[in-house]
Parts: C-alpha cells; structure tokens; sequence
C-alpha cells in the first residue's frame, strides 16, 4: 500500500478565540500553504489578547456595571476547588477558554473518550477521596503499572521494572541505568519527607537533610547527573521522561525536582477516568453551577485587575465576544497564569513582575492519533526518543489493561513538550501541522503500517504554560510571586498537578472568606 503523505489534522484554539469572536477548531486535509509574507503572532488565535497586553496594548476600561462578592479568574481546577468552597457567595469565575476545566479536558472519538490533557492521579490522595465524597466518582485503579520506553525503535514495554536489560546498549551503560534507578530511590527515601516539607513550605526538621535539600534546590538536574557522570543513554532518557512528568528539562529544572520524579518507577496507587482526570473538572464545574446561575463565564479574557483606590473593593475587566466589561467585587482570587497576571494586575509590585519574569516554563500540548485499529496496547505509557513527541498512552487503557480486540479503534495519547528556543513556532499554523506530520511518521517509523490506519490527527493547541521547578525556584521566586496584591489573592499553584490545584483552592477559598468578613 502506497504510504500515505499527509494525515488529517485537527487543531483547535485556545484562549482568545472565543474572546474575540474566531472559531474555535481549524482542520487540514492537505498540507497548509505557506505564508509568502513575514507572520505575526497576531496571525494566530491562540493568545491574541495576552500578546496585546505584552505589547503594550492599553485597553479602554469601563466603569463596573456589575457587582460580586469574589470574581475568580480562571476555571481550570484550583479555581474550581475555590468556587465550590464558596457556595455562599456571590461570585463569578472568568475563564479565558472556551471550556472551563483548564489542562483537565476531554474529547471522544468513535467511542474512545480521550484527554487533551491531564491524565491520572492518586488514588489514595485528599483530592480522590474528596471528589468521591462530594460527587460519588473515583478514578479506576490503573490495571497495569508499568512504564515502557522506546529507543531507536525498539520498544521496551516494561522498561523501568525489568528492562533495563533489552536496551539496545553494551553492558556497562546497561548498568549505569541501574545506577541511576538506585541512586534516584535512595535519594528519594532519605530527603523525599524534607523535599514534600520545602515544596510545602514548612520547616524541615533535620539539619542535614534541609541542608542537602537545599542545595539540590538550587543545583540543576542536569549538572547533578554531570557530577555523578552518568552515561549519555542516561541523561537521552532524562531528557524524553522530565519535560512531561515535571514539566522541564534536565539542564533548566532542579536537582530536587529531578530526583522526586525520577524515582518513581511505576504507576502503582495511581488511577483515571475515561477522558483523564476531565470528569473530576466537570464535576466541580456542575457543582459550582449548582450554587447559582452564571457562575461560570467561557471566553472571558480578563485584561486588568486592580485595586480601588479606598483599597476596599477590586475592579476585574474582561473582553468577551469583542466587548469589554467591568465587575467590581470586594475579593479577586487569580487563578490563572502568573506570567500573565504581571501584565494584568496593575498594582502588582515591580519586585513581584520582576520575579515573574524569571520563571521558567515549558509548552506542553497534547496530540491525539485516532487508528481504525489497535498500534500499540504495551504499556499504559510509554516514553520514546527522537521526538518531536516525547511518550504515547493509549486513551483507553484504564477501562481495559491493554487486552481488546485488535481489530477495534485506538486513540494513543502523546504529549509534546514544545522546547523553549521553539516557543514562537506555537503561532504558527504551518509549523504545527508539520510537527503533528512528523509525529506520525514518527510512530511509522516504530509501527510499520500504522500511518495507513490513522485517520486523523486532534491537538488542542492550549500549549498550556507548565512553570518548571527550576533552580532556586521555591527558595528563591515562589516566595515572592505568590504574594497576594491587596485584596487579589494570588494562588500558589502553577499549573502543575490536580492534587496541588486542590489544595491551593481549598487555601484561596479561606483567604478569601477572610476578606469578606472585612468592612
């Protein structure tokens, strides 16, 4: 069969489509022409009203035409856990895309329910049982642990528990990958209680082991390997695991950072829904509405907060289908982007911008391939080198272990960490279509015959912003960039896991009912 030159593809936008009034999905049969002329970011839907304020872009406010109690900025899950807690309240959240639910978003495809985003948690955890208390679901233990991992194209499918040995690698860098696991558990049983206290930030008891946290807070992951000269294959296989289960890279994230993640060998005690971690979203977005109508507005592109000047009230503005609006509110919690906030809040100290402005992200998006029939069912997830995509989870593998009719329809879930020197090319339509292509040919390369089973390509292209616990990051940035501006409150969770989205609601949520209490 002649091998199929372009595949399908899918992209649909994300904040400021709505805002301003573009559509919401664009798809490609064929490849996109190139533009002949220099491109702006302008060109692009993604962020427009984000890349104004960058720009210097003074919107014209309006006076407040409404009043709330609390005007919460943002829906993805810390907002959400901050919403429902305030049932009491009149209130409003202001979610920029079109979807409230933020990284915990789902699809489905011939029956396949897939994430476009978040993708298991634990099971065990306050948020599990919380959800499960309030809305009577739980995620589904995980059937199957274990973490595969392809190299060149051969596939390992249970790489961290017993395949150290099928890598195609001579004996003595086959060791150093046992080297590695072993140093990355012991490290994580004797400073793992000292690394969740910093994370935390409490105190850490034990003077050694606070000193030692400490200096690998402010030590890179990469300079650590370097230091206890670790194979290439190592670090290759540090380089495709770190950017998507801590968000960064070995040269740009800590020691300490590194090290918690790198230990964790399998998904045991781990567990999700068909779609991701979308139903426990959904759940506390039909919670939140059930306290009262409008609770909850999409499309909604907050472009400045501030103070009032008797320092009693807040005033958020927003832009929403090309119109601007004003709400006054006694309490605003931001539960959106930091590096977003330092162009809108316009109160916020410069010292605060200027801490804002040295936070290291990553771009992660998500592509969905959708086969008329099963690839791969090896492992739940399985990481890969030589991108562009760094792993590949197959949707529903929480529903079926991996055991299932191999004639039947297959979505693989594969994130795509965007490095930070490409981050410009996300506003580019032709340069993403591309990589989605290259993805496929990618996996070809792997799955001789897939490519004439794809039938197309989905990726939401959010590219959420996820900030990387880099060196010096919660010693020296997140003390300052979480400080609340008068009565905004600013949340300390950085888009990172579910579980600390929860908790960094549940302490939104009481420090706003203290600023309700005042005069």
């Amino acid at each position: 069969m002649k091998r199929r030159k372009f595949v399908r593809t899918v992209i649909m936008g994300g904040a400021g489509a709505a805002a301003v009034g573009l559509p919401f999905e664009r798809a490609y049969s064929q490849a996109p022409m190139r533009q002949a002329a220099v491109r702006t970011n302008r060109r692009h839907i993604v962020r427009g009203p984000a890349h104004l304020l960058r720009d210097g872009h003074e919107f014209q406010l309006p006076s407040p035409t409404e009043y709330k109690d609390v005007v919460i900025v943002g829906a993805g899950p810390n907002a959400l856990v901050a919403a429902y807690h305030l049932p009491d309240a009149e209130l409003v959240c202001l979610e920029k895309e079109p979807r409230s639910g933020g990284n915990a978003q789902r699809s489905k495809w011939r029956g396949i329910d897939f994430t476009e985003g978040a993708a298991y948690t634990g099971t065990g955890s306050r948020l599990a049982d919380f959800i499960d208390a309030e809305f009577g679901i739980a995620p589904t233990p995980l059937p199957s642990s274990n973490v595969g991992y392809i190299v060149g194209n051969k596939v390992i499918p249970d790489f961290y528990q017993t395949g150290f040995d099928e890598l195609p690698f001579d004996e003595a860098t086959r060791a150093e990958f046992y080297r590695f696991r072993d140093a990355c558990e012991e490290a994580e049983s004797r400073l793992g209680e000292g690394r969740s206290s910093l994370f935390r930030g409490d105190p850490i008891s034990h003077r050694s082991v606070r000193e030692e946290v400490l200096a690998l807070e402010k030590l890179s992951f990469e300079q650590w390997l370097n230091d206890n000269r670790f194979a290439e294959e190592v670090i290759q296989w540090c380089d495709s695991y770190c950017p998507t289960e801590t968000g960064g890279y070995p040269r740009n994230m800590s020691a300490l950072a590194g090290l918690s993640m790198a230990g964790l060998g399998d998904y045991e005690g781990y567990g999700a829904f068909p779609g991701g971690l979308a139903p426990m979203a959904e759940a506390l977005a039909a919670g939140v509405r059930a306290h009262g109508a409008n609770r909850i507005r999409t499309g909604a592109f907050v472009v400045a907060v501030a103070n009032t000047v008797d320092g009693r009230n807040v005033d958020v503005t927003y832009l929403q289908a090309n119109k601007l609006h004003t709400i006054r509110c006694k309490t605003c919690i931001w539960g959106g982007q930091k590096h977003i906030a330092a162009y809108v809040v316009t109160d916020m100290p410069e010292e605060q911008k200027a801490a804002i402005g040295n936070m290291s992200y990553n771009d992660i998006s998500v592509m969905n391939m959708c086969y008329d029939r099963r690839i791969y069912d090896g492992a739940f997830i399985t990481w890969m080198n030589e991108g562009p995509i760094n792993n590949i989870l197959s949707a529903d593998w929480v529903l079926n272990g991996g055991s299932v009719d191999p004639d039947s329809p297959q979505v693989l879930t594969c994130d795509w960490t965007n490095r930070p020197e490409d981050r410009a090319s996300l506003l580019d339509d032709d340069w993403v279509v591309e990589q989605c292509q290259r993805s496929a040919r990618r996996l070809e390369e792997i799955f001789p015959g897939s490519i004439d089973h794809l039938v197309e390509i989905r990726l939401p292209l959010r590219a959420h912003s996820w900030v990387v616990r880099s060196p010096g990051y919660v010693t020296e940035i997140l003390p300052v960039i979480a400080n609340d501006v008068g009565r905004v409150v600013i949340t300390r969770a950085n888009h990172g896991s579910f579980t600390e989205a929860y908790s960094a609601g549940l302490e939104n949520a009481a420090t706003a009912r203290d600023w309700l209490s005042v005069s």
